[in-house]
């Protein structure tokens, strides 16, 4: 069994001092609920004592993505209580990304293991790099008119450790550890320009160690390439990461009005809540309001005058 991830959000969770494994939640338990983003509390009990992991940690973990929105406890009509979860783009304004990349499938077993972050950082990689692939490619012969087919090799990119660094703050030394213990390879990648033929101008080799000449040709080391188990696959959809695109914009542009606004929005989740939020200006008169048999007793509040302040 798989489990959809989309590694930049927990890297930039991480980055940002949130909690990591509110977000491995999160994030599991989008797995488990495929459609109307609510699932019961009892049932997510259920899927987190699976896991192996101890209860302290457990509840731990799932209030921390209560308290900082990932999750949202709620009780319906009929008395039951339920977690509502983020979408993918609500996860990712509140880990503070400004753009999401391809979602990434790695093996259920490795996500539920110790050293998930590992594997996680290996699908980061993944999700930035990409692999060596090969497209076919059929079009027609204008002379002849028949189907030529052309297999087009597709590099994955290489990117530097510094630069890796930079954006997700893990220093080259964890960098490594990581890929070790998940699995990735390091690959040799060389720029090779043979006679007559320039890339890029070269230096004096004492400046640029990298460059080197091999059998007649003139290399140039890149930044480092990997190669990531066959196991963890980049997902093929993009329409999926433009919609999730789409959406965490609108809501980057929802808070940027809201801060722009010359007032304060206020927010209260019940009549009491707000009698809290003022309790300075509104007070209880110790009148009761008329109610229906079996309802509970209102109780009646007036607001205060300016001048019995």
């Amino acid at each position: 069994m798989e489990i959809t991830v989309i590694p930049n959000i927990l890297n930039k969770a991480r980055q940002a001092g949130l909690s990591v494994r509110a977000f491995w939640v999160w994030q599991f338990l989008k797995h488990h609920c495929k459609a109307g983003g609510t699932i019961p509390e009892q049932v997510v009990k259920e899927l987190l004592k699976a896991t192996g992991f101890c209860r302290a940690s457990r509840y731990k973990w799932l209030s921390e993505a209560v308290k900082i929105g990932l999750l949202s406890l709620l009780v319906g009509r009929k008395g039951i209580t339920y977690y509502k979860i983020a979408s993918w783009a609500e996860g990712a304004k509140i880990a503070g990304l400004d753009h999401v990349g391809k979602s990434v499938t790695i093996p259920l077993e490795m996500y539920l293991s110790g050293s998930w972050m590992p594997h996680i950082w290996a699908a980061y990689r993944l999700q930035t790099g990409g692999r060596d692939e090969k497209i076919a490619k059929i079009s027609r012969d204008k002379n002849t008119g028949k189907a030529v087919l052309t297999v087009l090799e597709r590099k994955a990119k290489p990117i530097s450790r510094e630069t890796l660094t930079e954006l997700t703050g893990v220093s080259r030394r964890a960098q490594q550890y990581r890929e070790k213990k998940a699995g990735v390879e390091q690959v040799e990648n060389y720029l090779i320009g043979r006679s007559g033929m320039v890339y890029q101008p070269y230096g004096h080799d004492k400046e640029h160690p990298e460059h080197h000449v091999h059998c007649g040709e003139e290399r140039l080391r890149l930044p480092n390439s990997v190669k990531v188990p066959n196991d963890i696959k980049l997902s093929d959809s993009n329409s999926r990461t433009r919609r999730i695109n789409k959406a965490l914009k609108a809501l980057r542009q929802s808070d940027a009005i809201a801060e722009g606004e010359h007032y304060q929005r206020l927010y209260a989740d019940s009549f009491e809540h707000a009698m809290a939020l003022y309790a300075d200006v509104i007070y209880p008169t110790g009148r009761h309001l008329p109610s229906r048999p079996g309802e509970p007793t209102k109780q009646a509040w007036r607001r205060m005058q300016q001048h019995e302040k």
